[in-house]
């Protein structure tokens, strides 16, 4: 529903970019055209503030050398000599050419290849409905934060509704720079300090805006979350920390865990992470101690050689203290609203036996003939 106030129409609308945070912002429509966005105040999770990629949204849209009509290349790959062309055409060229690989080498020839960005659900996921009736190759996996998809797979919970954190006492950010990332998340972190007495500590390598903001950072060397998991893991039942029933009660594999983190001592784990053993005794104690403590993973440790590992021994961290348990506890990677986000796709239309390829593999897969 739109607004109309003497200078400018106010329209309502929701922030197209990939990002959880899904942001209710108000566009000042003058003349038909959009002169400033903001953050719609009344929105409890954008609460009238945008993220820096957005603030300035009406420069990209009405940007001179924005593309606004096909193109058709002209010249070699790299010369960048366009020629501009109709819709019409534009269509046909693509649809003769789509026959013409169908004919010749089959519709699992075509493969559409996509990921994240400024498409929003609807255009990432409604371009597919032509590809699946096509018959044309499927593509899974991710360009990132794949670890968590796979831990998703298996069962384990990767998140929960990020107002919660504001109930937390302790809040542990594993390389998360949040206040430059995802600033609206930091308003609950600094929630849970503010009325919960929460301490915010930033594990990360580099010293971020968020690790300065934070009331103690951590850094260790980089790729090295996984020890000092494991290390904190190994102090939380040496000291009797650890809340084994909730444990047990959740996890099929509890014993081998525990065997597997026997031979990570503080001392093992400080001298992997670059850090102090005491000081990852005193963290795990701390962790140990609270009632709801949250891990807060930010993607990038994701991205390292043992990211799979920092992941799982993160996860068994949250499980292994019971933080689960209790509101603004657990592991918080991403969280989403229950929608079926593929229902645009129509996966129905695609044929059965249809090849799936792995897009984080897109070079190797091209280049094998």
């Amino acid at each position: 529903m739109d607004a109309t106030t003497e200078t400018a129409t106010i329209v309502r609308g929701c922030c197209p970019l990939a990002c959880q945070d899904s942001c209710s912002w108000e566009a000042e429509v003058v003349d038909g055209r959009a002169v400033r966005v903001r953050g719609a105040p009344d929105h409890p999770f954008t609460r009238g503030a945008l993220c820096a990629k957005v603030n300035d949204y009406p420069a990209h849209v009405y940007a001179e050398d924005r593309v606004l009509h096909p193109l058709r290349r002209v010249g070699a790959k790299g010369e960048g000599r366009f020629e501009r062309i109709g819709w019409d055409e534009a269509i046909d060229t693509i649809a003769t050419r789509f026959a013409g690989i169908i004919e010749q080498h089959g519709a699992e020839a075509l493969l559409p290849h996509f990921f994240l960005g400024s498409l929003g659900t609807v255009q990432r996921m409604a371009l597919q409905r032509l590809f699946h009736a096509l018959g044309a190759s499927r593509i899974h996996g991710s360009i990132c934060g794949q670890s968590g998809n796979a831990l998703a797979a298996d069962g384990h919970p990767i998140g929960f509704d990020p107002e919660e954190i504001a109930q937390s006492d302790l809040v542990l950010l594993w390389g998360s720079n949040l206040l430059t990332t995802s600033h609206h998340h930091w308003h609950f972190v600094n929630r849970a300090r503010t009325e919960s007495g929460a301490r915010i500590v930033s594990i990360d390598p580099r010293r971020t805006r968020t690790a300065r903001a934070s009331d103690e950072h951590v850094a260790i060397v980089p790729g090295s979350d996984a020890a000092l998991a494991a290390g904190m893991a190994h102090v939380l039942v040496e000291e009797g920390l650890a809340d084994l029933d909730y444990a047990a009660s959740v996890a099929r594999d509890l014993d081998a865990y525990l065997e597997g983190i026997r031979a990570w001592t503080p001392r093992r784990a400080a001298a992997v992470c670059g850090i102090e053993a005491d000081r990852i005794e005193r963290l795990a104690m701390e962790f140990g101690r609270a009632r709801a403590a949250v891990n807060r993973s930010g993607i990038g440790p994701q991205q390292t050689r043992h990211g799979e590992a920092y992941l799982r021994n993160v996860a068994a961290l949250s499980i292994l203290a019971g933080h689960w348990k209790h509101p603004g506890g657990g592991l918080m990677i991403e969280s989403y609203p229950q929608f079926h986000d593929k229902a645009a796709a129509r996966p129905d239309l695609a044929p059965d036996g249809v090849r799936s390829l792995d897009i984080a593999r897109l070079g190797e897969i091209l280049g094998d003939r």
